[in-house]
């Protein structure tokens, strides 16, 4: 569903899955959403008219996580079926396939520069693989259980990754060693994502807490504050939350996606929500939810 952030009214229903959708993003112009979905299709949507413009078949297992290059000329999507696939946005054609996780993939994301697509794992890992070649150039280890969310800083030089075993761990791209681990969480890490200053890493977990660190040296700033607002599920199970210089913005687990502001709160009320983002400078929110649109 593709919500107005003024309003906080529905615009836009893109209906067409066949079950539950996992992930959701949109093209840097905003002209298309990506939608990952339990049915094991990535489909392409006009945000304008709200068609499904293409579908894009291969995976064996449901999709769990989709995204886009920095160029927008390629899709990247996970899933269940343990590899990652690169798709052409212009011609739907699959032109990549990366095999070398042994368990299911759950996140993946890519560079800022193009170079890379880095996914976390099942199998406890993270992999680095290079765009042109498809080759995996890097496995981080070390998380004890799987790895639940993925991003890289803006400037390309560290992964930070989310885990199962309650700790983000903050990896240089370049060595493919771990400079810090972020501590402090009682559940399972659901989301990690760099703050728009690049100063900070934000956290959100299964324990309802969103957590504010220290880029540069790991340490705790900000607990369950995001833009001067308590960011907490209040007994419901938080499923992430990320900040920009502007809002805060969290996925819950109560049917309700709200945007915490500066000033104002806004509630959609619905179905299941498994994630959220903005979609640009067009002021609108599109919510991935536990149903098929």
């Amino acid at each position: 569903r593709v919500w107005s952030l003024d309003s906080g009214e529905c615009v836009r229903t893109l209906s067409g899955h066949t079950n539950i959708v996992t992930s959701v993003c949109v093209t840097a112009d905003g002209k298309h959403v990506l939608s990952g979905s339990r049915d094991r299709c990535v489909r392409v949507w006009s945000m304008e008219s709200g068609e499904c413009e293409r579908s894009l078949y291969g995976h064996k297992a449901e999709v769990t996580s989709v995204c886009l290059t920095a160029d927008g000329k390629h899709v990247v999507s996970g899933s269940h079926d343990e590899t990652v696939r690169v798709w052409s946005l212009e011609s739907g054609e699959c032109v990549r396939v990366l095999s070398y996780h042994v368990g299911h993939v759950y996140c993946v994301c890519v560079t800022a520069d193009g170079k890379y697509v880095v996914s976390g794992s099942q199998d406890c890992t993270v992999c680095v693989w290079s765009l042109d070649s498809g080759e995996c150039v890097m496995r981080l280890c070390g998380h004890q259980r799987f790895v639940s969310s993925v991003c890289v800083t803006a400037d390309s030089k560290y992964v930070v990754s989310g885990s199962g075993d309650s700790t983000a761990w903050v990896w240089s791209l370049e060595s493919g060693e771990c400079v810090c681990i972020l501590y402090g969480h009682g559940g399972w890490i659901t989301s990690v994502r760099e703050t728009a200053d690049g100063g900070n890493v934000v956290s959100g977990a299964s324990d309802g807490v969103v957590r504010v660190f220290s880029l540069e040296s790991g340490e705790l700033v900000r607990v369950g504050d995001a833009s001067g607002l308590a960011v907490r599920s209040s007994g419901n199970r938080e499923l992430a939350a990320w900040v920009d210089e502007h809002s805060a913005r969290a996925r819950l687990g109560d049917k309700t996606v709200r945007v915490f502001g500066m000033q104002t709160v806004l509630s959609f009320q619905g179905c299941d929500c498994t994630g959220a983002l903005l979609t640009g400078p067009n002021r609108l929110l599109l919510a991935q939810l536990g149903a098929t649109s």
